[in-house]
């Protein structure tokens, strides 16, 4: 769940974007495919900034924005604290695709936006966010307020097809985008206590795990460092039967476990969560 506290995300024809030395037209196809969706941006001078003041309390944001060069070559840089600091974009950005960029800093009243430094310049720019939080959400498109997104809860019950007897296996494929040295679950496989899990995540930042615990007892636990890469696709494996645990990662066996019994009164599968959240 997030808050995006950034207005006119898309638009920055709107006196929300206070503009020096820059020009704005909402003519540019946005990161949804739509025309005239998302905005350009033109410096019509040396050094063309456009600046949103944000009058919120004192936390922990990051700034981000869906970035994609138009015509020029010169530096490209974003700011949210009103251009005490400027973070330099110019060789993360392309004329082909969007590429997401941020800047994550706590302060209070963040002032966000750009600095195209060469007159003629021009660029297109999509979701522009602030949000509470170490790293960027999906988009949350705003126009006059502020938005806000409920967190997603993806669980699905478990049928005939699960085994609570073992053996059991099961694959997962997924896109990870986390910074930060707290868990970040992937899946589990519970009766929605603390008693009862299976629980498959990425721990301390890096680390690939697999836990089991049946009625309130670790039964398995296997742990790889640094097996999780910010910003790539991976695939993980998991395999059970008593006595005989693993786990895979991207086709490499990382891990295994000879000892402990199989969870059972397993009843929900949870994705991208833990048992109860």
């Amino acid at each position: 769940g997030r808050v995006n506290s950034a207005i006119y995300s898309r638009d920055y024809t709107n006196a929300a974007w206070v503009k020096t030395n820059i020009a704005a037209a909402l003519d540019a196809i946005g990161i949804d495919g739509v025309a005239n969706a998302a905005s350009t941006l033109t410096a019509s001078g040396a050094s063309g900034t456009t600046l949103q003041t944000v009058i919120i309390a004192s936390a922990g944001f990051t700034t981000s924005f869906y970035v994609r060069r138009k015509t020029g070559t010169g530096t490209i840089e974003i700011t949210d604290d009103n251009g005490v600091n400027y973070t330099d974009i110019t060789s993360l950005i392309n004329s082909s695709t969007y590429t997401l960029v941020n800047i994550t800093r706590t302060q209070a009243n963040p002032v966000l936006g750009f600095r195209i430094t060469t007159s003629g310049d021009e660029i297109e720019v999509d979701m522009s966010a602030l949000e509470t939080g170490g790293f960027p959400s999906s988009p949350i498109p705003t126009t006059t307020v502020t938005r806000s997104r409920a967190k997603d809860y993806l669980a699905y019950s478990v049928g005939s097809w699960y085994n609570n007897g073992g053996p059991g296996s099961l694959i997962a494929e997924g896109f990870v985008l986390f910074i930060g040295s707290a868990h970040a679950s992937w899946l589990t496989f519970s009766d929605g206590s603390a008693t009862n899990y299976i629980w498959g995540f990425r721990s301390n930042g890096a680390a690939s795990r697999y836990l089991s615990v049946d009625a309130g007892i670790g039964q398995s636990s296997i742990v790889v460092a640094n097996k999780w890469v910010d910003g790539q696709t991976s695939k993980i494996g998991m395999v059970w039967q008593t006595d005989d645990f693993a786990l895979y990662q991207d086709g490499e066996s990382i891990g295994t476990d000879a000892t402990g019994t199989l969870t059972s009164g397993i009843t929900t599968l949870s994705i991208g969560a833990y048992y109860n959240s």
